[in-house]
């Protein structure tokens, strides 16, 4: 026998190795030895192996006795062999994959359970042995927190054979909302090594667990009264109410959801967010005050909501031993009374709103008693948050008038010292069915600025007046501050009967002054930051929209003209709408705000461009509604009614033979009885043979298509024939599905329908729209560099509108009725301007008609927008053009960083610096040699011609007009006429800064300014100058502005409407002889 051993080196061990490196072999035994090799690279690995055998001694074969001789006498250990081998590997990676490669779970439910599997394959034809590891690599703090305890793996250690497949089990469940972001690893492991054997298999498991959560996107408001949507939207508290759905769902509202038993819903509802969503005032028996609320569904999950009242939280039928004045509490019964008594309604009560989607809940109040109505009312979504409304209305006597503020506090807006007083504006509003004479309780405000060193630090107007019954004003506070502190005033109204206060109304007013210079303090804005700046989505029933709902004037400098525009559209397609713009006092004078057009009508499915002006004379800080109210007239009866309208007379009334005082007037009927068919005149009626007459032309069956369903009556809508016969002439597709809806069937559901022959549809709502207005006009809100973008008028022309009372002669020099900008020498303020359309001062609160234009004006302003139309067309249908609006819509999306509310790019600065004033002066054309130069002209004496420098003049300077430096107004004009052949002399020069008139450039030879055409525009100045004096710089940016504001106009119109087509070329405009 012998005993065998096999070696390896010591630094192969780790690659090679034998599970049993060492043995016997009996005599002609043979045996196997197993090796082990494990690479930890993809390589080839070598390594020699030493297998050295030994003899051993058998006790069972000694040899004793003579025979012992002849045995081999030599040692056995003299003869070892040994052998030696290579052993060779190829290292190679093992082949796993995951199939999927990635996981994204979207959006799931927070507190839900999901289960997915991931297959692990093994492409090899080696057993690998693999471990499974996670890793949180989102960036949601909420997330990261419970991402270990979020995902679960089915097991993190694990073998798959060769060719064969492994499944390895995924929870997810998520205890909170967030991005979860996971990497999870599969790491190949040699046998028996604790460190990986080959590269980890990593794919990405995504989710985003949400709650379902719903967000108020907009708020419409039908009421009697005047509820503008900015008091709505804090009276309903809808920003509260997103922030709360934005949250984590709590214990409490899961709870509420999973409760069953009555006692636990009524205990768990009490501890639930509440909400007082208040549906303001009004008159009892006037018409319900009506809300939508639009909900919208942000999330990437279909949500389910439902509303829950005392109703549904009680037993339906309650048994009658069950005593309810002994278990029920006062607070139950008025809730049960309210529901019992349909005070609120609620429209729909539960449904279902896709990701992405929206829809309008409609809250309806009813004045049906006097007092104040309380419902509550949860709000689920399921699988999400549960909130408490208290449904709050008060309904006052028909009889009374009741005032009201927003608030019992109202803040103004802060002021520095040293300046002039601010108007700030203040709603007042009258929600009783009477008109409410009220007055301004002096002495608080008098005893509040008699404490503060008898300085007037606040004052109002009006003092009184009469406020209509479902109406508002504002009353206007001025406040100028003395110190830099908080101001508090309290204010008293007193509502009047008989002349004697009846009520009255309480509310302080807050405002604090600031140094110059100095931050201004924060003060909450009237209109919340988060209201729609348009109609999120067409309500129900209503028929008209805004382009937009918020005018922000920003910063304006005293008297500057600024103005906004928004479009209002008439969506609908069978009525005509009439609107008329209301300011209600927000300003204190009708000329501050001008709304043009301020009323008018618009067709269907047609808009309209309405432009606000805002100019005022004093400081002004104002946010209020403006309502647009709106009427509409069916297209059918649009004629009609114009026709009635413009013969009815105001001061006459109609005499009346009959008159039903207690129920609406019906027309007659064919037969007795209230089921018999109301009568229908033959001339109204569609017969056969008119019918086929019209359909025998063109033009008979334009009309039938575009009429018949609106005004004519069809034969079929009679109840007088057969239901067959109905049937074959009825041209209107009728889907009469049974005998009792054919005509002539008395059929309950559809008798009165069909009895009436064809019915109007409906006319929209007719509550106004609103546009939130947010003004601030104060020369020192307005920084010196921003001026020069606004159109601000000269001291001296606003002077001009304001003593302007009485109609003034023109002027014989001035035939063209100009604004010359010319002043009275003796230092008389008699400013002479024949048209102007500013109204008079604020003290004099006079109230003036702009003069029309004259034609020739008007054709002046036709002339520029024309002209600068044409040029605008010439540049859109040049190549380049083209060109720059292809690099615009191929250049790449800019950061989110460039979309901040910075100042717009401007000019870079000249490479040169601006030459010296007298190098811009322009030179004549020919300069003639200075012996023959005229001499200057002298003024006779010194009470002809009196130069003074126009102080008004907010444009010293006239980039129109060649640069020219404001000149010197001569106070009266020379009286000569020019004649052919005779030199043309000028009143004033602009190139003259010395004052005198120039002449050496302006006088021209006779034949030489007939001969020369390059003389022709001298000639032409001179005459100008000498006829209409100098060109008063205010008049013409009055007037630039105009025709670049009508030009702009013009051009968003045909935009909005479709006439200005980009994408096509536009026809070339064909020149105008003259």
């Amino acid at each position: 026998p012998i005993s065998y051993e096999c070696r390896i080196p010591t630094r192969f061990r780790s690659t090679f190795w034998f599970t049993e490196a060492s043995g016997q072999l009996a005599p002609s035994e043979s045996t196997s030895v197993v090796a082990n090799f494990c690479p930890s690279s993809e390589r080839v690995f070598s390594s020699p192996m030493y297998c050295a055998a030994h003899c051993l001694e058998d006790s069972d074969n000694i040899v004793e006795g003579p025979l012992k001789a002849l045995l081999n006498s030599s040692a056995p250990s003299e003869d070892q062999p040994s052998y030696v081998l290579q052993l060779v590997g190829h290292g190679k990676g093992p082949a796993l994959s995951l199939e999927p490669d990635g996981l994204d779970l979207g959006a799931v439910k927070a507190c839900e359970t999901l289960q997915r599997q991931v297959v692990i394959l093994n492409s090899s034809q080696l057993t690998v042995r693999y471990e499974v590891s996670t890793k949180f690599v989102g960036k949601d703090a909420a997330a990261m927190l419970v991402a270990d305890e979020a995902l679960v793996v089915g097991h993190s250690v694990g073998s798959v054979a060769g060719r064969c497949t492994a499944t390895l089990d995924i929870t997810f469940h998520p205890p909170c909302r967030g991005e979860f972001i996971y990497e999870v690893a599969v790491t190949p492991k040699g046998e028996g090594a604790e460190e990986p054997s080959g590269k980890s298999v990593t794919f990405t498991l995504c989710a985003l667990a949400q709650h379902p959560y719903v967000q108020i996107a907009d708020l419409r408001t039908e009421s009697a009264t005047l509820q503008p949507q900015s008091m709505m939207w804090t009276q309903f508290q809808v920003d509260g109410i997103n922030e709360l759905y934005q949250g984590e769902v709590v214990d409490v509202e899961r709870k509420f959801q999973a409760a069953i038993g009555i006692d636990e819903k009524k205990r768990l509802v009490r501890q639930l967010k509440p909400f007082q969503l208040l549906f303001g005032t009004s008159a009892v028996e006037s018409s319900p005050t009506v809300v939508y609320l639009a909900l919208s569904n942000p999330g990437y999950l279909p949500i389910r909501f439902s509303f829950q009242t005392p109703e549904n939280l009680n037993l339906e039928n309650v048994p009658y031993w069950c005593d309810e004045k002994a278990l029920v509490d006062e607070r139950e019964a008025h809730f049960t009374w309210v529901e019992e008594h349909g005070v609120y309604d609620i429209q729909p009560r539960n449904g279902a709103i896709a990701p992405g989607d929206f829809l309008h809940v409609k809250f309806t109040y009813h004045h049906h008693s006097i007092g104040t109505h309380i419902l509550p009312v949860v709000f689920n979504v399921h699988d999400g948050r549960s909130v408490l409304f208290y449904l709050k209305g008060h309904s006052v006597a028909p009889s009374v008038g009741c005032l009201s503020v927003r608030s019992s506090v109202l803040s103004l807006q802060p002021v520095p010292l040293g300046e002039r007083g601010v108007v700030q504006a203040v709603e007042l509003t009258n929600s009783g069915g009477v008109a409410a004479p009220w007055r301004v309780d002096l002495s608080t405000i008098s005893l509040y600025n008699a404490e503060n060193h008898n300085f007037e630090v606040l004052s109002v107007k009006p003092l009184e007046g009469t406020l209509e019954p479902q109406s508002s004003t504002f009353l206007h506070f001025t406040f100028r501050p003395l110190e830099a502190k908080r101001y508090t005033c309290p204010v008293r109204l007193e509502m009047l009967k008989d002349g004697r206060p009846s009520e009255e109304l309480c509310f302080d007013i807050q405002a604090d002054g600031y140094m110059p210079g100095d931050m201004p303090p924060h003060v909450e804005p009237l209109f919340p930051p988060n209201l729609p700046i348009q109609t999120y989505a067409p309500v129900p029933g209503y028929g008209a929209a805004l382009s937009i709902e918020i005018l922000d004037f920003k910063e304006v400098p005293l008297r500057a003209r600024h103005s906004q525009m928004l479009v209002l559209v008439n969506y609908t397609s069978d009525f005509v709408l009439s609107f008329r713009w209301d300011a209600r006092k927000l300003f204190r004078f009708d000329h501050e705000l001008e709304i043009e057009p301020s009323f008018g009508e618009l067709s269907p499915g047609s808009h309209c461009m309405v432009v606000f002006r805002l100019c005022c004379d004093e400081p002004v800080d104002v946010s209020g509604e403006i309502a647009c109210h709106l009427d509409w007239t069916h297209i059918s009866a649009y004629g009609q009614q114009s026709i009635v309208e413009s013969q009815e007379d105001p001061g006459a009334e109609v005499e009346y033979f009959g008159f039903h005082a207690d129920h609406i007037h019906e027309p007659a009927r064919n037969g007795k009885g209230q089921n018999a068919p109301v009568h229908i005149s033959v001339v109204n009626r569609l017969t056969v043979s008119r019918f086929r007459n019209l359909m025998s032309t063109a033009a008979g069956q334009k009309f039938l298509n575009e009429n018949l369903h609106r005004t004519s009556v069809l034969s079929s809508h009679i109840p007088v024939m057969s239901p067959r016969r109905a049937m074959q002439t009825s041209t209107m597709g009728l889907a009469l599905q049974s005998k009792e809806e054919l005509p002539g069937m008395q059929s309950s559901s559809s008798m009165d329908e069909s009895s009436r022959g064809p019915q109007v549809p409906s006319s929209p709502t007719s509550y106004p729209l609103y546009v939130r207005l947010r003004a601030v006009v104060a020369d020192w809100m307005v920084k010196p560099e921003e001026r020069k973008d606004f159109v601000v008028e000269s001291c001296a022309r606003n002077l001009l509108a304001q003593q302007l009372n009485k109609e003034e002669p023109k002027d014989a020099t001035n035939p063209a009725g100009l604004n010359l900008g010319l002043e009275e020498p003796a230092g008389s303020k008699d400013y002479q301007r024949q048209s102007s359309n500013l109204s008079p001062a604020p003290e004099e609160e006079m109230v003036m008609e702009p003069p029309g234009q004259p034609e020739e004006e008007a054709n002046n302003f036709k002339l520029a927008g024309s002209v600068l139309e044409h040029l605008m067309r010439e540049v859109l249908r040049e190549e380049e053009f083209g060109n720059i609006l292809d690099k615009m819509l191929s250049q790449d999306v800019p950061f989110f960083q460039q979309f901040e509310n910075s100042d717009p790019p401007e000019l870079p600065p000249p490479d040169h610096q601006a030459a010296p004033e007298p190098e811009l002066q322009p030179r004549s054309l020919e300069e003639p040699p200075a012996e023959e130069s005229v001499p200057p002209l002298e003024p006779e004496s010194d009470e002809d011609v009196n130069f003074e420098i126009p102080s008004g003049s907010a444009l010293p300077w006239s980039d129109l007009l060649m640069d020219f430096k404001s000149p010197l107004a001569p106070v009266s004009a020379p009286k000569k006429s020019v004649k052919t052949g005779q030199s043309a002399p000028c009143s004033s020069s602009p190139r003259s800064p010395s004052g005198r008139n120039g002449l050496e450039s302006l006088s021209l030879d006779a034949s030489e300014t007939l001969l020369t055409p390059e003389t022709q525009p001298i000639r032409s100045w001179a005459e100008g100058l000498e006829m209409y004096g100098e060109v008063d710089l205010d008049a013409f940016q009055d007037s630039a502005g105009e025709v670049l504001d009508r030009l702009l106009l013009d051009t968003v119109d045909d935009v909005i409407a479709g006439r200005l087509n980009w994408m096509r070329p536009l026809p070339r405009v064909r020149e105008r002889r003259l």
